[in-house]
Order: structure tokens, then sequence, then C-alpha cells
């Protein structure tokens, strides 16, 4: 398990960061979040600004349908996204 930057899993990094801050800006502009997840979304925006490690990679030994594939789950908590992938070895 570890933690990397979303910018080291997507290129899409900049615009996923702009959205969403922006929506977490407007919510908190139209008091649509009570005053502690307002304070819990102001560490997630100061995170994405000081581009802190927010998605968790976890490779897991487990069944898939090939004894080739391993799966790679990421979580990213702040923003509530969870993807699995499934990697498969060259060979055998």
């Amino acid at each position: 398990m570890t933690f990397v930057p979303l910018a080291a899993i997507s290129p899409e990094e900049e615009s996923l960061h702009k959205n969403l801050k922006e929506s977490i800006r407007a919510g908190i502009a139209a008091n649509e979040y009570s005053p502690a997840l307002q304070k819990q979304l102001q560490i997630q925006l100061d995170h994405i600004r000081d581009k802190e490690p927010s998605c968790e990679l976890v490779l897991a030994p487990g069944f898939t349908s090939q004894p080739s594939e391993y799966r790679l789950t990421i979580c990213n908590f702040h923003d509530a996204h969870l993807m699995s992938l499934v990697l498969r070895t060259s060979g055998t």
C-alpha cells in the first residue's frame, strides 16, 4: 500500500482537480456543508494545492479469472473514488 498524487496515475489530473475545487468552493459558498465538513474540505483543497498524495494504491493477492492476473485497487478517499484495475503479467 502506498499513497501517490493523482498526477501519477491520471493525465487528466489538472482538469479533475479544477472541477473538484470548483465544486467544493461552490458548495461552501452555498452553505451546503456543515461547518465541520467545510473544515475537512478546506484541508482537501490545501492538499490539492500542495499536491499531497491522496490516492491510495493497494496491491494484494487474490483470485482473478486468470492465473497471470493481479488486481490493483486505487482509492481516492478525499474524492470518494474507487477504481480497480486488472494487471496481466507477460509469460506463463
